[in-house]
């Protein structure tokens, strides 16, 4: 493919920014589950090229109002999620995106207290829900809640998750160590097929993953068993291995002493959304970069004479055919017929005999997005002659 060799180092690190923006923009539909959102202005997007393409003047009109109206009811809608994003890129600033601390693992302290307590709440049929928050805000996403601040033991997440605790039925918040919110409220998840046959302390724990990237643990009192989501999945009928190894990595990605990692999380994660964001990307650049780029053809079109004088005739043109270069983008030439090509030149005020004519731009016509580079030959000779009419001349005779 003859554009491969066209593409320079601005157009590779063009193409790498824009990917990076819409796998940003695809895994942020794909956490605030509205990825029919996305599907639909995906459509919308197309439509309105299309309409372009085939210069629709009026769908055209119409899809540009509708696309100012969408920026707005994102901005109103998605106001929280919005906000999430700036904050995790401002912490990931903060941070050092390739900031690395190395740590060893198993070396929390709140690790063995967790597996250690969530086992017995199993054992004993313990209903509990712990959220342990990554780099996204929860801020606007958790509902109620009682500010404490006490190191994580086992007989404070006892006293807490008592079946005669105020605060049993809701969802505690670890960070760094140390329980920060009692009684809270998640919101619930409307994937049923990954919660079937499981109650609500579930789909609380699925919602808030599949919204933000926070690891939730969850002991079922009906099944006496410990199941944790995170990044919009859930993962049931955990063993004490299973569950240690789970916090251990999310304290080692996410911990005060932790390896920070973003690169490798990067890689890790959302393979799907990556491949479209790069094939995405690829293509915006052949239709928008690539194929916006100006090219020049020229072709060869007959010479055609009007506006002949009254009483006179075409005897003769030279030359029949010139030959027009015409620039414009590359997408221009795509429905483009070389027959829509029109050179008219006005034979006004010529006189019998031969009459030199100049060819202006104002004498061809062209289709819409090209226009005239030059004309070759720019001039044309025409032989005009008396009509020679006998039937006209013996009528006036009479």
């Amino acid at each position: 493919m003859t554009f491969i060799n066209e593409i320079r180092i601005t157009d590779v690190i063009d193409m790498a920014i824009a990917s990076l923006l819409i796998y940003v923009l695809l895994v942020w539909f794909k956490q605030t589950r509205s990825a029919f959102a996305l599907l639909g202005m995906v459509m919308v997007g197309l439509l309105y090229l299309i309409a372009q393409m085939f210069n629709l003047l009026l769908t055209t009109t119409m899809l540009q109002g509708f696309f100012a109206a969408l920026l707005v009811l994102i901005i109103v809608i998605f106001r929280h999620e919005i906000r999430q994003v700036f904050e995790r890129v401002a912490s990931r600033g903060y941070h050092g995106v390739l900031t690395r601390v190395k740590t060893g693992r198993g070396e929390h302290t709140a690790t063995s207290i967790i597996v250690d307590i969530l086992s017995q709440f199993a054992a004993d049929r313990t209903g509990a829900l712990i959220v342990l928050p990554g780099q996204m805000s929860l801020e606007g996403i958790l509902d109620g809640g009682t500010q404490v601040d006490g190191l994580v033991s086992e007989p404070l997440l006892h006293s807490i998750f008592d079946p005669h605790s105020a605060g049993h039925d809701g969802a505690v918040v670890i960070r760094d160590d140390r329980i920060e919110l009692i009684g809270c409220h998640l919101p619930l998840s409307r994937e049923h097929g990954k919660l079937r046959g499981h109650g609500t302390r579930h789909a609380a724990a699925l919602g808030l993953a599949e919204a933000t990237d926070a690891l939730c643990l969850v002991v079922s009192e009906e099944r006496g068993t410990i199941s944790a989501a995170r990044f919009g999945e859930l993962h049931r009928n955990l063993d004490r291995t299973d569950l240690s190894q789970l916090i251990d990595d999310y304290y080692a990605e996410f911990g005060p002493s932790g390896e920070q990692r973003p690169l490798r999380e990067l890689v890790r994660h959302n393979s799907r959304e990556k491949l479209i964001a790069i094939g995405f990307s690829v293509g915006l650049w052949l239709l928008f970069v690539h194929q916006a780029r100006t090219e020049y053809r020229t072709y060869t079109v007959p010479v055609e004479i009007a506006h002949i004088p009254k009483g006179m005739e075409l005897v003769r043109v030279d030359p029949l055919r010139v030959d027009i270069t015409l620039g414009g983008a590359r997408r221009a030439y795509y429905f483009f017929r070389e027959d829509q090509i029109h050179l008219l030149v006005p034979a006004f005020n010529a006189s019998t005999g031969w009459t030199t004519k100049s060819v202006s731009p104002r004498d061809i016509s062209l289709p819409s997005g090209l226009s005239l580079r030059s004309i070759d030959p720019d001039q044309v000779r025409i032989r005009l002659a008396q009509i020679q009419d006998t039937t006209l001349t013996t009528g006036h005779e009479q």
